[in-house]
């Protein structure tokens, strides 16, 4: 009768195999699998303001909100804006040539707009901030991913008992996946490299349940 250790590594071999075929899958997936959490923020009708009214609010909102949660709000925003802005610079060039100006000589200043152009620079801004931020934490989790891979790697030089070895196996392996996403380019040989050690380890359990079974013979 085999021991609840055996039926457990069995079990565990059974779906690294699984999962190594789905390889693929887990690169494609990386994306929807860990993506940041935004927060809800209440919706705005810019169509209904003034250009003095929406560069209030696109500035509360940069200035009050997480950069990821107001993107496209913002976005909304600049466009209700530029329109209106559009409109007010056309009929504003449309009276000053009306009333006899050379079209050369017109000239369009919107107080609005200066402070449009002050926030959108900070959001810009932001957002670079933003996305450096991501891609640093993806620089982290790329060291720490391998950092575990190598302790895969030397479990098989584990001096303690099997059970114990592959307990630590079980939670090294755990950290693995809670770990968030890496950069999209190391991404394929990350789990190239994961899984052939992963493969590695189980090969290991299997010749020294093999080489047990000998010895009970």
């Amino acid at each position: 009768m085999e021991s609840k250790e055996q039926n457990s590594m069995k079990e565990e071999e059974q779906t690294n195999a699984t999962t190594s075929e789905n390889v693929q899958d887990n690169i494609e997936n990386q994306d929807s699998t860990k993506t940041e959490e935004t927060n809800q923020i209440e919706e705005i009708n810019f169509s209904e303001l003034s250009k003095e009214d929406i560069v209030s609010e696109l500035l509360k909102l940069v200035n009050n909100n997480h950069i990821n949660d107001i993107k496209q709000l913002f976005e909304e925003g600049l466009k209700a804006y530029y329109s209106l802005y559009e409109k007010d610079f056309n009929n504003a060039k449309t009276t000053f040539v009306e009333s006899g100006e050379k079209e050369e000589n017109f000239s369009f200043r919107d107080p609005s707009k200066e402070n449009m152009d002050l926030i959108e620079k900070t959001f810009k801004t932001k957002k670079h901030e933003y996305y450096k931020s991501q891609e640093d934490k993806k620089e982290f989790n790329l060291k720490a991913k391998h950092d575990i891979i190598e302790e895969i790697k030397n479990l098989v030089n584990n001096q303690e008992s099997m059970n114990d070895t592959f307990n630590q196996f079980k939670e090294l392996q755990r950290k693995w996946h809670e770990i968030g996403m890496v950069p999209q380019a190391d991404l394929k040989n990350l789990w190239e490299l994961y899984h052939h050690h992963v493969e590695n380890f189980y090969d290991y359990i299997k010749i020294n349940k093999e080489l047990r079974d000998l010895d009970l013979k």
